[in-house]
């Protein structure tokens, strides 16, 4: 039996005979704001902590700091939006454990879509039922499995160095945005209670 922690303690919700316990916190909630989206709360103080690193990539050692993940939030959300997409519609992130995948799903939520993430060693054939029941718009994934996901019939940002030429590549489209400046309008106004 395992033995609760001294920042949990079992609160029984049922009766005896059910068996089922709820752990929760010895710690008050903490109360979810109202009226922020999910990306505006996590870039809230980036500016804060501009020069502090806030993800890194362990394998390779790559790391972003808080300004950059703000400012590549932003220009990956203003890209999106430049490829069409709108609010409610599905981004599928093939990625496996990567720098980049927080600004990824930051940035589509930004952009007012849904992320729904993929397993990268999934079969083709069931990334495929995954496309089919989201509707999904767009796939972001990496080179090494490009080929894998390029027959879902989406158009498909890659990410990393190599380029594939019938993709869109991520760096590229980051770049593009940055240039583009700061004058990101989303046109639907994403709000916190739209997904």
């Amino acid at each position: 039996m395992a033995m609760p922690n001294s920042f949990s303690v079992p609160v029984p919700l049922a009766a005896a005979h059910d068996e089922e316990h709820i752990f929760r916190s010895r710690h008050p909630a903490v109360p979810v704001p109202e009226n922020v989206t999910l990306p505006d709360f996590v870039l809230q103080d980036a500016e804060l902590y501009a020069d502090k690193v806030a993800f890194v990539e362990a394998v390779s050692g790559k790391a972003y700091t808080y300004a950059q993940v703000a400012r590549d939030t932003r220009g990956f959300a203003k890209a999106l939006r430049s490829l069409g997409l709108r609010k409610g519609q599905v981004v599928i992130v093939v990625l496996p454990n990567v720098a980049e995948y927080g600004i990824v799903a930051l940035g589509i939520m930004a952009a007012g879509g849904v992320f729904s993430g993929a397993n990268p060693t999934a079969h083709a054939s069931e990334l495929k039922k995954q496309v089919d029941a989201a509707d999904a718009k767009l796939i972001v994934s990496y080179a090494p499995i490009y080929e894998k996901v390029k027959g879902l019939g989406l158009p498909i940002i890659v990410l990393g160095e190599e380029r594939i030429e019938s993709a869109i590549n991520w760096s590229e489209l980051i770049e593009a945005a940055d240039k583009a400046g700061n004058n990101f309008s989303n046109d639907d106004d994403v709000k916190q209670t739209d997904l």
